[in-house]
This record gives structure tokens, sequence and C-alpha cells, in this order.
């Protein structure tokens, strides 16, 4: 049984007795930016395919002068449809579109000046013209290119950032296929051989933002933001390609339907995040050393098309602001996560808000949800460098299973922590409230009758998902919870503070505003709501502070305190470990209790006292029969619906256990109690 003791001073408490693939940690450290950025906008419209020499690819020397590559400066625009990856339509090598030709499904409209800076609309549209490629399922691939030539490089890979503001709408029929955008980089740098002697290696990273397939490509034995990685081995030089699922970065770039956003990556965090995880080798002798260069940089759109004649689906995507540049980062160590406080609940519970606990945070750090492959951000409050607080959905509780929870510190593309898991148990059945399963606090007289503002304590079968006590982070201001992971109490309507959660034991604080007489009290988790108890609630119910372990041989002693908040009104040595003495007249003892009605000025259940007070009611207390004199009897500063109670012994005879009694408003205390006192 977990005794109700609201949170007290020190003293009396004595009385009331997966799927993440971490990378190797590194330092903190700091990449050197180029000496002078660049900023290649939208500057130059070219319509020209990277593939001359194969059949079916549109271009136009026209409008692209110079060699194989256009001039700095230029952007390209090829397209290619294909019946799968490397699988030709059916009667042609591949199919490239003429681009604004008659009868074709690819556009591109150009707007803008080149002071100010060029958008491009990229659109694929097959609602009025059918799939080439039928009956096969082809995807039509478009994508925005910029080269290097003449010299001009781009920022080096390890140094290059790129971002954009995308538009991204479509029609799309149910079934007809996916819809995506992109953003990607080709990279070169010399890597180490058989030998271990540099060898030129070919890359190409794409970021793809589904619209249509969130959770497209997501695979076993991959991180979950990889949706393939293909490895040519036999080819001079060596060529990598990784695709990535933008929406399951540990930080989430995501597009959204039909309103602009802005697409920034930091590339060297994402190379950086490929080679840690082992998917692309590193640079054989460090970036700096390594003839790293980027020589490319795209974005585009794609479409999957099902339908065989017209009605099949369109993608539009307008891209505006491109630039790209040269950064400087600094990249977090992966904190280390040692606890998760909850770490269960039952499926089916409603959202729950869980504390993290390690070391190693900053300042918005994210945490990672991982079930079943699949990877979801959670809203995160970060509290210090060893706590963060996070909210899991509730759509993310509906099934049994373990979970993986991450954190990662924010800096571009971030190392995961060490994981920690989350169990959603199997749906247990609703809470419910045993017979004379209510009483006040049992440590202040355990009553059956109640009254607002005392605490008491519900006894029944599946109350809550955990155990545990109120903290810090579940306060808001000086206002107390009035749920904890999930669960809640219900006393004539309204909500009760709830100061301790267990699956048979619920500590809570009635409300100050609580009718009289009966009252209906439910408690209600993730599982339910339980059946209604009936419970007597009285103006007044008042109770000192008494446990179990102050009742020595049959005689219950009340807990009282002398003035140094260490010494406790005992016959000597009667608890081991416990400092004490019997009271002598004159001495001024300090007493706590519950259930003593409203005080003045007004203070609220639930609330943190942060002044003193006084009882409307009138207090008497005696000690053999003696009335004692109040220096002090109001709610305790500091405390939450706990009483103070400060008096002056009276001259009474000396004894090891003289009655205690008191009375409220001319009415005595039920309790028998005792102290002692000597000359």
């Amino acid at each position: 049984m977990k005794t109700c003791c609201p949170r007290l001073l020190l003293a009396v408490e004595v009385a009331c007795a997966g799927v993440f693939f971490a990378p190797q940690a590194r330092p903190q450290t700091t990449v050197p930016a180029s000496p002078a950025g660049f900023d290649y906008g939208l500057k130059k419209q070219c319509i020209r395919t990277p593939y001359p020499s194969l059949a079916n690819f549109y271009y136009d020397n026209a409008d692209c002068p110079g060699s194989s590559y256009p001039t700095s400066g230029y952007w390209t625009t090829a397209v290619e449809t294909e019946a799968s990856l490397g699988v030709p339509c059916t009667g042609a090598l591949d199919q490239s579109f003429l681009i604004n030709g008659v009868k074709s499904p690819v556009t591109e409209t150009w707007t803008g000046s080149s002071p100010t800076g060029y958008s491009v609309e990229l659109k694929t549209d097959f609602t009025n013209i059918p799939n080439p490629c039928a009956p096969q399922t082809t995807w039509t691939w478009v994508p925005l290119m910029h080269n290097w030539a003449n010299g001009v490089s781009l920022p080096p890979p390890n140094e290059l950032a790129s971002q954009f503001n995308a538009t991204f709408t479509r029609t799309l029929t149910a079934g007809a296929g996916a819809t995506r955008a992109f953003s990607g980089v080709n990279a070169q740098w010399n890597v180490a051989g058989a030998n271990g002697s540099p060898v030129l290696a070919l890359f190409e990273v794409d970021i793809n933002f589904y619209i249509d397939e969130p959770q497209y490509g997501v695979k076993s034995g991959l991180p979950p933001d990889v949706i393939s990685v293909s490895v040519n081995t036999g080819s001079t030089p060596l060529s990598y390609s990784v695709s990535l699922q933008g929406s399951k970065f540990l930080f989430p770039i995501s597009a959204s339907l039909s309103k602009e956003t802005l697409i920034a990556v930091n590339w060297v965090a994402v190379l950086q995040h490929l080679i840690d995880e082992g998917l692309v080798p590193a640079p054989v002798n460090g970036w700096s050393n390594s003839n790293a260069l980027t020589t490319a940089t795209f974005a585009g759109t794609e479409i999957a098309n099902t339908a065989n004649g017209e009605g099949g689906p369109m993608a539009d995507l307008v891209v505006s602001d491109y630039e790209e540049g040269s950064v400087t980062i600094t990249v977090d160590p992966a904190p280390v996560i040692n606890s998760l406080s909850p770490s269960s609940a039952p499926a089916d519970s409603p959202a729950l808000n869980v504390t993290i606990t390690g070391t190693g945070l900053v300042s918005g750090a994210g945490a990672y949800w991982t079930m079943n492959d699949h990877t979801t951000s959670l809203s995160t409050q970060f509290v210090d460098a060893t706590t963060v607080t996070a909210q899991i959905p509730a759509n993310l509780l509906t099934s049994p299973g373990t979970a993986q929870v991450a954190v990662a510190n924010p800096s571009g593309y971030p190392a995961p922590s060490s994981v920690v898991g989350f169990t959603v148990t199997a749906a247990v059945a609703a809470p419910e409230i045993v017979p004379d399963g209510i009483i006040s606090a049992s440590a202040f007289g355990a009553l059956t009758a109640v009254a607002p503002g005392s605490w008491i304590e519900i006894y029944g079968t599946n109350l809550a998902p955990d155990t545990r006590e109120w903290r810090g982070t579940d306060f808001s201001g000086i206002n107390a919870p009035t749920s904890l992971d999930g669960t809640s109490v219900s006393i004539g309507g309204q909500a009760a503070f709830v100061a301790y959660i267990s699956p048979g034991q619920v500590n809570v604080q009635v409300p100050s505003t609580v009718g009289l007489g009966p009252q209906q009290v439910t408690v209600t988790n993730g599982s339910g709501t339980s059946s209604s108890y009936v419970l007597d609630v009285s103006a007044t119910a008042p109770g000192l502070l008494a446990p179990g372990s102050f009742n020595i041989g049959g005689t219950q002693y009340v807990v009282a305190l002398f003035p140094d908040n260490a010494t406790y009104v005992l016959p000597v040595g009667t608890i081991s470990g416990v400092n004490s003495r019997p009271a002598k007249p004159g001495d001024v003892i300090v007493l706590y209790g519950v259930g003593f009605g409203p005080v003045t000025p007004e203070i609220s259940a639930g609330q943190l006292v942060d002044e003193g007070s006084t009882l409307t009611s009138n207090l008497q207390v005696l000690i053999g029969g003696t009335p004692s004199t109040l220096d002090y009897w109001g709610l305790a500063p500091g405390e939450i619906g706990l009483y103070q109670f400060n008096l002056v012994v009276p001259n009474v005879p000396a004894g090891g256990a003289v009655p205690f009694t008191f009375t409220l408003g001319g009415i005595a205390g039920t309790q028998k109690l005792y102290i002692p006192v000597q000359k």
C-alpha cells in the first residue's frame, strides 16, 4: 500500500516512509566554410538530356549552346519514362517525351528574370494523355539539373547546402500510382581500393518527398530513412546510388501538398550520415585530400502511372528561389539515453507523455519512435542536459509490440542516441474501484468521509498502466496535474489532482469546489472508465498525521516536530534512527493535517501554497485535556492540501502517553492520539 502523503517537508517524509543504426559517436566538430559562397539560382533555362547518345531522348542544341554540358549558370531538364528501374517500355529502349511538345504530357514553364531570379514549373500530366508504355506501370522522371563547367565548380560535397521553395500539386485517381518530389546531388571522391590505394568513386544521393505513399521504400535491414542502396563495383569508376525518404529523417523534411514548402538540405550532414551507417565509403584521405567534387545538383518530380488509357496521374512541381552555397556546420555528439518513464502502456491508450533521461542532450533535441520499421518524430520539450519530455500520440499505441525510442541533437542530420524500449501491452480491462475502496489519506486517520481539498486513496484493479508519483515536470507552474500517464479521477464531475498512480491504488486531492453530500467518483485510463463509486463529501473531515509507524505497542502517537525540523516528539529511542524526545511545557511543536476545510485568504486545491493563511473554522487543540496556544493554524507554505499547526505545549502532568485531542468548529476529531510530555 502506498501511504498517501502529500509532498511534505523532508523530515515529515521520513515518517511517511532497432531500428536505428547508431553511427560511431564522434566529438563536436566544425566543417570549415569555403572562402566564398555560391548562389546558383535559377538564372537561365535550357532543355537538354544528359543521355544524348540514347534513342528517344529529346534535346535541343539551340536551347543549350556549347559542349555536352552547358556553360556555367545553365540548368538542364531531361525526361525519362521507364517501365521499372532499368527496364524499358514496350517497343522502345526508353521513352523521352518532347518538353512542351504537341500532345506531350511534359511541360516546362519559366517565369521571372535574370535580376530577380527564375521560377520554373515542371508538370507531367497523363489525365488527358494515355500511358505510352501500357499495360505496364511506368515511372516518368523530370529532373531539373545544374552541372559544373568551365572550371567554376559547385561547393565541394563536404560543404554543400541547397534550398528551394517547392509547391507540389497533383490530381490522382485512386490506385493510379505514386507521386514524389525530390532533391539530389551527384558527387565524386577517392575511396580506399582493394590494396588501400585511392580509387575514384561516383555517388548519386537523392531525397524523396512522397505525397501519396509516405511509407514507400521502408525495408527491413535498412535505416528507416533509406529507400534503396545500389553499388556497381564492376564499373570504372565505382558508382554508388542511394535514395532517401525525407519524411523519415530524424529531423524530417516534408513537402506539403498545395502549399509552398522550403526544402533545405545540409548535404555534408546527409553524406556523413550515410558514411556513418556504412552505406557508402568515406573519403580515403579525408574530404580535403580526396579529390572531392560536386558534379551536379538536381530537383524534380516523378509519377508512377498505372492507367492504360487517359485518366492517369498528374505531377506538378513549382521550384523557386533555388540557392546553393558553402556552409559551416557544427556536429553535436550523440546523446546517451538511460531511462524512459513510463516505459509501457496498454494498447488503445490515449496520447501519453513520457520523460526521457540521459546525458549530452542539447536544446532542440528531438525524440523518435520506431516500431515495425517505421519511424515517427515525437513532439519533444527540452528540460535540461539530462532530461527531455515527449508525447507519444494515440495512433502509435494501437497495437501491442515493442518500440525503440531514441533522441537526436539538432545538428543537420544528427547521430541518434542509444535506444530504450517502450512496450505496448495487450489492452487490459477497464479500471474498477473495489467496494469500500475509497478512504481519506491513511496516514491521517483513514476516514470514510472526505472534505473538499482533502486527500483520498482509491483502491481497485487496472487503475493505471504503471506506478509512479507526480514529478516537477507534471506541474504547470504552481498547478498540480489532473492526469498522470493517462490516468485521471473525476469527483462529482470535477477533475481531481493526481499525486500517485499504480494498478491497484491512486492517490488524489479532492477539488475545492466539489459539492457536499453523495458524489460520484470514477477513474479513467487508456482502457476506459470505471463504474461510479458513491463517496460522502463533508464540509470538513479533519485528520492529523499519525501513520502506522508511529503506533508503538498499541499506542498511536501523533507526528509532531520540534522547530529544528529534525527531532520528533516521541519517547527517546522509540523508532530506530529517528531523533526524538518528549515535549516539555512551553515547547513549540509543529503538526500536520488534512481535511480541515477552507482558509483565509482563499487558496484553491491543486495549487502550491505560497502564502500564510488561517482556518475559517474554530480549532482547539488539547493536551491532557488542557487547551494549548496556537501560533499558526492554516495551510503549510510550499505544500498542496497540507495543513500546518504550530502550538505551545501547556503545563500538564508528565506522562509517556498523554492524550492529544482536538475540536474543529466545536466537533471533536475521531482519532485517538497521544503525545509524550516530561517536566
